[in-house]
């Protein structure tokens, strides 16, 4: 019986099974580049010399390899992103994928600002002159 479900419902099954992907590979690409920027780190004294010089762009090896990870992340997720958008216009009903498109970019587009906003609510004087104390 199930059988005869998932070949009715086969687009809906493979997009499913594209979304378990895309999250295997998110969860896969975070690990994988989260832990080279801490292996960086853990290198002794020797590479941490070597961390603390600065390049031609202004920033330490450390600092270039977090902003490159975070990069490929950012790669990564919106590969992903794209991809699951395009694909639910041709495996789910229009309405279902005009949905979970506006969903994505709600979230995207989003601009979260309650952490510089208690930097700017709770700062002494001495760091913001002008704020309100």
């Amino acid at each position: 019986v199930l059988k005869e479900k998932a070949q009715q419902n086969r687009p809906i099954v493979l997009y499913a099974a594209l979304m378990g992907l895309t999250s295997v590979s998110m969860a896969l690409s975070t690990i994988h580049f989260s832990s080279g920027s801490a292996a960086d780190d853990d290198n002794g004294s020797a590479s941490s010399s070597a961390n603390t010089e600065v390049n031609s762009s202004g920033r330490t090896a450390s600092e270039q390899a977090i902003l490159s990870g975070r990069l490929q992340l950012l790669m990564v997720a919106s590969t992903a992103m794209v991809l699951l958008s395009i694909t639910g216009f041709f495996c789910l009903p229009k309405t279902i994928a005009a949905a979970n498109l506006f969903m994505s970019l709600k979230e995207l587009l989003y601009v979260r600002i309650g952490g510089p906003m208690d930097y700017f609510y709770t700062a002494t004087p001495e760091c913001l002159t002008n704020g309100p104390h």
